[in-house]
C-alpha cells in the first residue's frame, strides 16, 4: 500500500530528498528513478498551482527542470542502447542484424561517453541545487490540500492530455507526439499523487494512462534513435547505403504501429470530456 502524506508539500520534500542522494557511478536504472521523482515533483508542483500562485510556480518548476538536466544525457543513451537492442529483436536478414550490432557498439561508446560527465561535482551541484528547493520549501510552511481543489488540478491535467491526443491525431509529428507523452506523464503522476494524499485509485485511468505512456516513450526513443543513427551516418561511423535505408525504414514501421496503438487507446481513454470527467470524480 502506497504511503500517505498529508500535503503535496510534504511529498515534493520527500522526493527532492530522495532525488538528491544520487551517487557518483550510479547506475542507469538509479538515474532513471532519480528522474522519474523529479516528473513526479512537477506534477505535484502543477496540482499546487493556483494554492502557491504563477510566480511560485514558474520559478519551483523551471528549478527543478533544470537540476534534472545532468541527469537527461545519461538517461537518453541508456534508452537508445535497450531501443536497438529492442528493435535488433524483431529484425530478420543478417545485413539489417550486422547494420543493428554496429549501431549497438557505437552507442554503447556513447554510453559510456555519457556517464563520465556525470561526475562527482556534477552530481554535488544536482544534490545542492535540490537541497536549496527543499529549504525553500521548508520555509514557506505547509497546507494540507483539499480534495476537491486537487481534482480540479487532475481535470485540468486530463485536458490537457486530451487536447494534446487531439493535436497529435491531426498532425502526427515527433514534437506533437512528445507534447501528448509528456501530458500523458503528468496526468498518471498526478493520479499517483491523488492516492498518497487521499487513498483515492482511479484504476482505469492509471492503467490506461500507464500504458499509453510506454507506447509513446517508445515511439518517442525511436525518434531519438533515428537522431543518432542519422548522426553516425553523418560522421560516417555507419554506411548510408541500401541496409542503412531498410534499418530505417523498419523503425518507420515500427513507429506507425506504435501510433496507430496510442491512437486507439487515446480515443478510449478520453472519451468522456474534461466535464464528464470531472463528474466521475466526485463520485
Amino acid at each position: 500500500m502506497a504511503k500517505r502524506f498529508a500535503s503535496l508539500h510534504n511529498i515534493v520534500r520527500a522526493l527532492l530528498s530522495e532525488a538528491a542522494k544520487l551517487k557518483p557511478h550510479a547506475g542507469d536504472e538509479s538515474v532513471h528513478s532519480a528522474r522519474k521523482r523529479l516528473k513526479r515533483i512537477r506534477a505535484a508542483l502543477r496540482l499546487q498551482r493556483a494554492a502557491i500562485g504563477e510566480a511560485s510556480y514558474r520559478a519551483a518548476n523551471e528549478d527543478v527542470r533544470d537540476a534534472a538536466r545532468p541527469l537527461a544525457r545519461v538517461r537518453d543513451a541508456a534508452v537508445l542502447v535497450e531501443s536497438i537492442k529492442q528493435l535488433t529483436r524483431r529484425i530478420h536478414g543478417q545485413r539489417c542484424k550486422s547494420h543493428a550490432d554496429q549501431a549497438h557498439r557505437l552507442l554503447l561508446l556513447a554510453r559510456a561517453s555519457s556517464r563520465r560527465h556525470l561526475t562527482s561535482s556534477t552530481l554535488r551541484r544536482y544534490a545542492a541545487r535540490l537541497n536549496e528547493i527543499d529549504e525553500r520549501l521548508r520555509r514557506a510552511g505547509t497546507k494540507a490540500e483539499d480534495l476537491k481543489s486537487v481534482h480540479r488540478g487532475l481535470k485540468n491535467a486530463y485536458q490537457k492530455a486530451r487536447s494534446a491526443c487531439a493535436d497529435a491525431r491531426r498532425r502526427p509529428a515527433a514534437e506533437t507526439l512528445h507534447e501528448w507523452r509528456k501530458q500523458v506523464k503528468y496526468l498518471s503522476n498526478e493520479v499517483i499523487l491523488m492516492r498518497m494524499l487521499f487513498g483515492v485509485r482511479q484504476k482505469k485511468i492509471l492503467r490506461g494512462s500507464r500504458k499509453l505512456g510506454v507506447l509513446l516513450g517508445e515511439d518517442h526513443d525511436l525518434v531519438l534513435l533515428e537522431a543518432k543513427l542519422n548522426e553516425f551516418y553523418g560522421n560516417g561511423l555507419l554506411r548510408a547505403d541500401k541496409t542503412a535505408r531498410v534499418f530505417c525504414k523498419r523503425i518507420k514501421r515500427r513507429r506507425n504501429k506504435l501510433q496507430a496503438a496510442s491512437f486507439r487507446l487515446g480515443k478510449r481513454l478520453y472519451r468522456r470530456s474534461p466535464g464528464k470527467f470531472f463528474e466521475m470524480l466526485e463520485h
